[in-house]
């Protein structure tokens, strides 16, 4: 009997906590598109703008507007819900573990690439395509202030809001099942199927690194990977040879896969003890998915990915 009201108070705590991240999450999705298609239309009907020339001068100053309107939903959940200090610093992360941790990153991207071929493939199958999806991602930015949004606030925004609040949050029912949801919520929250695999991926390794070091930390290795890894290299590859960009990516990337398989190796005791020694309810992951509006929340993500589903 007392196990059955412990359950049912579980499942209820569960649920309340999920259902609020999810939607403060949809909340904040919904200020940006307006906010963003606010300042869009205003500077379409007040300049007589064309929409390529907003796109191309100004999308990463109505990002930046955006973005930072749509977290104050956030600041908010954090100034009047319980939640964990963010800014606690578990261990020090040294220098050399930040290279492997970039390394891993890189080797994490080059899976989510495989995952990506294997989709747009069983796509291609029934005639149909998702590269437009990649495509506005794959593509360096074209102006300073979409640099500074893709490089350094873009990520100290959703290291905040992922691996700040949401993770701190629902670390209380288990690390691996925090590090998890929130990578799922990290993945979906980006509205693009493409990118979405990749940021999940990520989001698992940035969230560990938070949960045992510190956001700080995740905060660094965000900012590595889409300025250096994504940004500039995207820059560099667009503007060498085509047959020199190949190699290197090759060598990048075997290099990075070298390192995953060598830590995976090294560290595959501790990783099992974390695995295994994190306690987590019965059912818990079936408390979450079945929240509503964390379904809710994965349905408009999901429908908005597969908006940019076109045919052959």
């Amino acid at each position: 009997m007392n196990e059955l009201i412990t359950e049912t108070l579980e499942k209820k705590s569960v649920k309340k906590d999920v259902n609020k991240l999810s939607r403060t999450l949809i909340y904040c999705q919904i200020i940006l598109i307006l906010i963003y298609f606010f300042c869009t239309f205003f500077l379409y009907f007040k300049n007589n703008y064309s929409i390529d020339t907003i796109t191309e001068k100004y999308e990463g100053i109505i990002y930046i507007v955006s973005v930072t309107a749509g977290c104050l939903c956030f600041l908010h959940y954090y100034k009047y819900n319980s939640t964990q200090d963010i800014s606690t610093v578990t261990k020090k992360l040294s220098f050399r573990n930040i290279i492997i941790c970039t390394a891993i990153i890189l080797a994490l991207q080059f899976f989510s690439q495989i995952a990506i071929s294997l989709l747009e493939t069983s796509l291609n199958i029934f005639g149909y395509s998702l590269i437009n999806s990649l495509e506005q991602v794959a593509n360096p930015s074209g102006t300073i202030s979409m640099f500074l949004y893709a490089s350094f606030i873009g990520p100290l925004i959703e290291e905040f809001i992922f691996r700040g609040i949401i993770i701190k949050k629902l670390e209380k029912y288990g690390k691996m099942f925090a590090i998890i949801i929130s990578s799922v919520m990290f993945g979906f929250y980006h509205s693009n199927a493409y990118q979405g695999i990749i940021a999940f991926s990520i989001g698992l390794l940035l969230g560990y690194i938070a949960l045992e070091y510190s956001i700080k930390y995740s905060i660094i290795l965000h900012i590595i990977n889409n300025m250096i890894l994504s940004e500039l290299y995207s820059l560099i590859n667009n503007n060498i040879n085509a047959a020199i960009a190949n190699v290197v990516s090759f060598l990048l990337f075997a290099g990075a896969v070298v390192v995953f398989i060598v830590a995976i190796n090294k560290y595959k005791r501790r990783l099992h003890e974390y695995v295994k020694d994190d306690h987590i309810f019965k059912n818990i992951y079936k408390y979450a998915f079945t929240s509503s509006f964390f379904i809710v929340f994965l349905a408009l993500n999901a429908i908005i990915s597969f908006i940019s589903i076109e045919k052959i």
